[in-house]
């Protein structure tokens, strides 16, 4: 079907003489646009069915609103937002479309992150509703009936009337002509009342006005210098991008674009960062706001890649940053001289040893004069694939730190902070605290000691048969402790607890003296977090405890898992009840498995039957 045109004449003439049936039926009073009763108890609105156009002033351009309008309702709704912050205030058109449609209103609630373009898309709607309830009168080109045309029309009526009606019907339209004019006064100061409000709304957000430009900043993040290089025009900030290739691999080089997302929609350097990735991440923010403060400062910056020449009176603010950056510098070293209470180290290499989870870790540390040069560690006996893999990524943070006061890495907390004691043991030691009055390091004198002591030895006659009673009554003790050590009940053993998003169910066997194997059925969680129930059974199977680190980032999974196995512990534990019978029946957590409770004494006699093996065995090497 073909789309009828209408002329804006033969429209107008529609309307006129719809006034003039209606003011004969007493529904409207021509001049006021007064209501009848009906009308004015339901609250429906009234309005001159057309299309209207109104702007507004946006964060980046002027944004434009096109409504169209029946007699009683607002029926369609296009905007112009493309002159706005790509990515924010750019992408809110058919949101905001959606809202005017289902309010019949521009009183809605916008979008909270492009505020300001919000602001200005509803005052652009309520001056088009403006338009429509008042007739449609505006000083807008694009809007429909100017005062000549209502004028012209009028006059036709005229023609189409008696004399008595023409005169009435004249007199009827120079009222209508004077509230018209009344109207689009009115409608001018609405778009300008809006205005100062979107100007208003501008100040509130704390929009800001820069000098258009590219800049540049670095922040120290935790293994490298971070840059960040910002685009701004007048009203924002268009464009970022970021260097974050130095920091650490898999955790701050990795947060580049989700800094970058969070910096554009924020229009800020105050974003929440990435919590995995904290030092990098607040080092970016210290950038960006670096870059932000030189161009709402119109371009005064130290950096040679920023854009604006700068004045005389800029280059003396740099250079008087430059001077006090430089005192800052000298009272941060004079405040780590105090620290350390010396001005300088021993030059040599330094080592010492601190207890991990599952062994003592080393770390030797050499030293300049000046500070540390050289780092290597040994967490060969930490847990695999936790604490024994976390030696270069802790020697690359002290470096950079030129001291122990570092994070650490997550998921191996207790290897970390064994390795951070041992690193100041060996920083003390060269700062004067450790090191021999003749500034031979450590190392030095526990390798000249050891070859001493192996001089000795090769000299030293055979140990009396006084020593060798000594040492074998000392295994043996050793190995009545070691019998003594918590025995458990052989068998099969299982519990549940609640996991994350499911129940997790852990089943582990035991033979008298370890736990032999362990296995979780996480099936029911979260795909991501169910990937982890490997790592924490093989922490358990190694330490032969629940006294683990667990695994960071999947906390609730990982807690479920050693809750269940601390239970199946427990069951399997013989208690000292447990020992003062013979044989009795338990079950596991669910109880479908008979487990048998071996007597007591027989398991006595076989731990003692084995230490006097070893010590015999032990007896046997030293004779």
């Amino acid at each position: 079907m073909g789309k009828e045109i209408v002329s804006r004449t033969t429209f107008v003439k529609g309307v006129t003489a719809c006034v003039v049936v209606a003011a004969s039926l007493g529904v409207i009073t021509i001049g006021d646009y007064s209501v009848n009763s009906t009308e004015e108890t339901s609250g429906t609105m009234s309005y001159t069915a057309g299309t209207y156009t109104a702007s507004s002033a946006g964060i980046s351009s002027d944004v434009i609103v096109t409504a169209t309008f029946d007699d009683s309702s607002l029926t369609d709704v296009s905007v112009d937002v493309s002159g706005e912050t790509a990515g924010i205030g750019a992408d809110i058109g058919d949101e905001m479309v959606e809202k005017f449609l289902a309010a019949q209103s521009a009183d809605v609630d916008g979008v909270s992150s492009a505020t300001v373009t919000s602001d200005a898309l509803k005052a652009a709607m309520q001056d088009c509703i403006d338009q429509a309830a008042g007739g449609g009168a505006s000083d807008d080109a694009g809007n429909t009936a100017s005062e000549t045309e209502t004028e012209t029309s009028a006059a036709e009526a005229e023609t189409e009337t008696s004399e008595t009606e023409a005169e009435t019907e004249t007199a009827e339209a120079e009222t209508e002509n004077e509230t018209d004019a009344e109207t689009a006064a009115e409608a001018e100061a609405d778009a300008a009342e809006a205005e100062t409000e979107a100007e208003a709304a501008d100040t509130s957000s704390g929009a800001a006005s820069y000098t258009a430009g590219t800049y540049t900043a670095s922040s120290t993040g935790i293994s490298s210098d971070v840059t960040v290089t910002a685009t701004f025009d007048e009203n924002g900030l268009t464009d970022v991008t970021v260097d974050v290739s130095g920091e650490t691999a898999g955790i701050g080089a990795d947060i580049g674009d989700e800094m970058i997302e969070q910096f554009l929609a924020a229009q800020s350097a105050d974003v929440d960062g990435v919590s995995s990735a904290t030092v990098t991440s607040d080092a970016l923010k210290a950038a960006m706001q670096d870059c932000i403060s030189q161009a709402a400062a119109g371009g005064v910056s130290d950096d040679a890649e920023n854009i604006g020449n700068e004045t005389e009176t800029e280059s003396a603010a740099a250079e008087a940053e430059t001077e006090a950056s430089g005192v800052e510098s000298e009272t941060e070293a004079a405040t780590a001289e105090a620290a350390t209470g010396t001005t300088g180290y021993t030059a040599g290499t330094y080592t010492a040893t601190a207890a991990g989870i599952d062994s003592d870790v080393t770390v030797y540390a050499t030293f300049s004069e000046s500070g540390l040069t050289a780092l290597s560690v040994d967490v060969s006996g930490e847990t695999a694939g936790l604490g024994a893999d976390i030696g270069d990524e802790m020697i690359e943070q002290f470096l950079n730190a030129q001291s122990a006061d570092v994070d650490g890495v997550s998921g191996a907390t207790v290897t970390s902070d064994a390795l951070k004691a041992a690193l100041q043991d060996c920083i003390d030691q060269a700062a004067g605290n450790g090191n021999s009055e003749d500034g031979v390091s450590a190392v030095s004198e526990e390798v000249a000691a050891a070859e001493a002591e192996a001089a000795e030895t090769e000299t030293e006659p055979a140990a009396t048969e006084a020593e060798t009673e000594t040492e074998a009554e000392t295994e043996a003790a050793e190995a009545d402790a070691a019998s003594s050590s918590p025995l458990y009940t052989a068998g099969i053993y299982s519990a549940t607890v609640t996991g994350y998003s499911a129940e997790i169910t852990v089943t582990m066997e035991f033979d008298e003296y370890s736990i032999l194997s362990m296995d979780a059925d996480v099936a029911g969680e979260t795909s991501t977090y169910a990937l982890i129930d490997s790592d924490v059974i093989e922490q358990v199977l190694d330490a032969q405890t629940t006294e683990v680190d667990g695994i960071s980032g999947a906390t609730v999974t990982a807690d479920a898992i050693l809750e269940a196995a601390e239970d199946c512990i427990a069951q399997a534990l013989i208690t000292e009840e447990d020992s003062e019978g013979t044989s009795a029946i338990i079950g596991g957590a669910d109880g479908p498995t008979e487990i048998y409770l071996t007597d007591n004494e027989s398991d006595e006699t076989d731990a003692e039957d084995a230490a006097e093996e070893k010590t015999g065995a032990d007896e046997s090497e030293i004779d």
